[in-house]
């Protein structure tokens, strides 16, 4: 016995079959606009609708700064932990120069500057779990114990923007 494929009743129904023209002719409709090569219309490069509207507007001192005094062999630092933000309040990468400065009263006593625009300095800096760039100040000696240390932080984008903080930490009163 040589089986063959089900065939439709001699008589389908003439409402199924209009159902069925109904569909493919919607499945032919919507083919052409339809665009397989890409996932959406582009963006201008600049504006509200720029192709990055996520870039950082601000720049924060964050509080995980931290102080981390001389032991052994470790010389004296501040691991300054800056923070950009994009216009909706949320952290965000930046890409440009990043100078951060430490300063005791109006005296600095060191500073360090990070191209975020070079992978490997983004990538060695940049923090997943903190959302922070981790910026590690080497001070020259331990200032006074419980001295109030005034972190500044500049920023030069590479799409031209500029922008600074400030925050403040405290010196711990011993080494830990």
């Amino acid at each position: 016995m040589i089986r063959t494929a089900p065939r439709f009743p001699a008589r389908f129904p003439t409402a199924a079959r209009a159902a069925l023209a109904a569909l493919a002719l919607l499945a032919v409709a919507a083919v052409p606009g339809c665009d397989f090569d890409r996932s959406g219309s582009p963006l201008p490069a600049e504006g509200d609708r720029g192709a990055w509207r996520w870039r950082p507007v601000r720049v924060e001192v964050s509080p995980l700064t931290t102080p981390i005094p001389a032991l052994g062999e470790r010389k004296p630092t501040v691991d300054v932990r800056i923070v950009f933000r994009d216009d909706g309040g949320d952290e965000a990468k930046a890409v440009g120069v990043l100078r951060v400065s430490v300063r005791d009263g109006g005296v600095e006593l060191a500073n360090a500057s990070v191209d975020l625009a070079a992978s490997e300095p983004h990538a060695r800096t940049w923090d997943g779990v903190t959302e922070t760039y981790s910026v590690p100040v080497v001070l020259p000696v331990d200032p006074a114990p419980r001295a109030t240390l005034t972190v500044r932080a500049f920023f030069e984008g590479a799409d031209g923007a500029r922008m600074d903080c400030s925050g403040e930490v405290r010196w711990p009163e011993h080494a830990r």
